[in-house]
């Protein structure tokens, strides 16, 4: 499994230079990204083969996968890229019930049926909402069995444990289907609530996750929403090391 840097995590930098930016995640030890909130244009392909860092995956809105297909579709053969990533649910998904989940998978069946046409495989990322039951079962297990095993999984580390679920549970549970981690840590703040922090200092096992998801998963890539995010992600990377990631 390949570790790397989730570009959502510094995106102010990636919008201000993503020359830079790049050099950064370079400079800090990692070769992968996964890409989500840029221009997926030419000249973002020619900053990032300059710069020699892989792209495992690409995370945008389905909105935006569907409605930027060739752009999108170009711009991911130009980097060497064969995962997209559908970064959340649509707004109706996430108020509706089972109907509106069953309407979600159709539309992510026939768009992993529209990329596989170019060699990439759909893959899709959830949030907290997937976790809320309709019909007497949880959303993901709805969007699970009613998506062709062409469309992958990208659990998060992070939403999963804010949930009080089993991590270990739902690894075993999509099996071959799951193809990537977000590798976010998870803490508890004094009025109780949840908050993400860097790799190592929260509640989420790790060594654990990892040994688990090694048989099929290709990428984890560290996501964080922190005030400081170069402080916090060089923590991260130091811990994913330890962790014997790369």
């Amino acid at each position: 499994m390949q570790c790397g840097l989730q570009t959502f995590t510094i995106r102010k930098e990636m919008n201000k230079d993503p020359e830079a930016a790049f050099q950064f995640i370079k400079e800090i030890g990692l070769d992968h990204v996964e890409l989500a909130r840029i221009d997926f244009s030419h000249q973002t392909a020619e900053l990032i083969k300059k710069t020699g860092l892989t792209v495992m995956s690409l995370q945008a809105t389905y909105q935006k996968l569907h409605s930027q297909f060739d752009q999108i579709s170009t711009f991911m053969m130009q980097v060497g890229c064969q995962i997209a990533c559908v970064s959340l649910l649509s707004f109706g998904a996430i108020i509706g019930g089972k109907r509106a989940i069953l309407r979600y998978a159709k539309k992510l069946n026939r768009l992993a049926y529209e990329y596989a046409k170019n060699q990439i495989v759909l893959a899709f990322h959830h949030h907290d909402f997937e976790f809320r039951k309709v019909s007497g079962r949880y959303k993901l297990e709805w969007l699970i069995e009613a998506t062709d095993p062409a469309v992958k999984f990208v659990l998060d580390t992070y939403w999963v444990t804010k949930m009080k679920e089993d991590p270990i549970q739902w690894i075993n549970r999509l099996g071959e289907r799951l193809i990537g981690l977000h590798l976010r840590d998870h803490r508890y703040l004094k009025n109780g609530k949840s908050t993400d922090t860097e790799i190592g200092n929260g509640t989420v096992d790790f060594k654990r996750i990892i040994a688990s998801a090694k048989p099929h998963v290709l990428y984890g890539v560290i996501e964080q929403d922190t005030q400081n995010p170069k402080a916090s992600i060089r923590q991260s990377v130091d811990h994913c090391h330890r962790l014997g990631l790369n």
